[in-house]
């Protein structure tokens, strides 16, 4: 057994039967594709050749053989070759994708979304730390932080008739009185 039309041999196995169509990778060589997770097969075409050995010593009694007494090679001659084929169909494809090629896909999709949101979450969690670091320096520094309040419930001491609240103005001055 072997490819056909000899592929992938020893040139010297070819020379011996002339006539023969040289070999073609792309149409001689058997393919599988297999699915590399699940190990499941979506095509296969194997083929194969059959060829008889015919010794250098054989002898033709019953056939006027020219080359008879002569030195005859050590030759390989091709019987037949076969060529078997299958694969999954479309609706089997489909299939496939929409159940387990789904799962397969989430399953190289799912952990570094974990990893996202796990980085999420640390710095969601180290956030309050670095906020109190930081206010804890800015105290030891002296520095007060100014609150400016633009819209407050209005003082006792304000004029009535100007609304619910009272503004004050960015200068520090009293009210407005030209709010409503």
């Amino acid at each position: 057994l072997s490819k056909p039309h000899w592929l992938d041999s020893d040139p010297i196995t070819r020379a011996g039967v002339t006539g023969i169509a040289e070999p073609d990778k792309g149409l001689d060589e058997s393919v599988i594709k297999v699915e590399p997770i699940t190990g499941k097969t979506f095509f296969a075409d194997k083929k194969l050749q059959t060829s008889v050995q015919i010794p250098p010593y054989y002898t033709f009694s019953d056939v006027d053989f020219p080359a008879r007494g002569k030195n005859i090679p050590h030759v390989y001659y091709p019987i037949f070759w076969v060529s078997q084929s299958g694969g999954a169909d479309e609706f089997l494809i489909n299939k496939w994708n929409n159940s387990l090629g789904l799962a397969m896909k989430m399953r190289q999709i799912v952990p570094w979304c974990m990893v996202g949101l796990g980085g999420a979450l640390m710095l969601l969690a180290i956030w309050p730390f670095v906020v109190a670091y930081r206010r804890r320096q800015l105290e030891k520094s002296g520095y007060t932080p100014l609150r400016l309040e633009i819209d407050s419930p209005r003082p006792a001491s304000a004029a009535v008739g100007h609304g619910d609240y009272y503004h004050t103005s960015l200068n520090g001055g009293g009210g407005d009185s030209s709010r409503p």
